[in-house]
């Protein structure tokens, strides 16, 4: 053993025992209000049942079959969303939004969440919270490869 190892050794095992002598007292933690975010949730969890907002004339995203039931890559999401946070993709609701009543059913509480394409603007950014999006899409202009 070399002379530096002889002397950290014991140095270590002294700072370890150190740490050994008594448990730190426990304060008593306050609870935090909860956060809106929180307590919406709290709400979604006591209903038992995700509403969420969804076009029913856009397919592949969101729209009605034949048999009437809602079907899509946004209901699909929405089921998800049901399952991780209801535990079952069938405790969901849909609820038919149109481009104007987007906003206007978030904040009045008739839907949970709205899972229906929305361009974000500044005026739709103070009154709605918005997500990472889910898609990006591109806008491009096509032309004969002869022009």
């Amino acid at each position: 053993m070399s002379f530096k190892t002889a002397l950290v050794l014991p140095l270590i095992a002294f700072t370890l025992m150190a740490g050994c002598d008594k448990p730190a007292e426990q304060k008593p933690v306050a609870k935090a209000a909860p956060s809106p975010s929180s307590s919406y949730l709290e709400t979604i969890k006591a209903r038992d049942k995700l509403i969420v907002g969804v076009f029913s004339d856009k397919p592949p995203f969101g729209f009605v079959n034949e048999q009437g039931q809602y079907v899509g890559f946004d209901t699909d999401l929405g089921k998800r969303f049901a399952k991780d946070l209801l535990g079952d993709e069938k405790k969901i609701e849909f609820v038919v939004v149109e481009p104007a009543s987007r906003i206007p059913f978030l904040q009045s509480d008739k839907v949970d969440l709205i899972l229906a394409n929305m361009t974000v603007t500044p005026e739709r950014r103070e009154a709605v919270d918005f997500t990472n999006p889910n898609l990006r899409v591109a806008v491009q202009a096509l032309v004969p490869q002869a022009s």
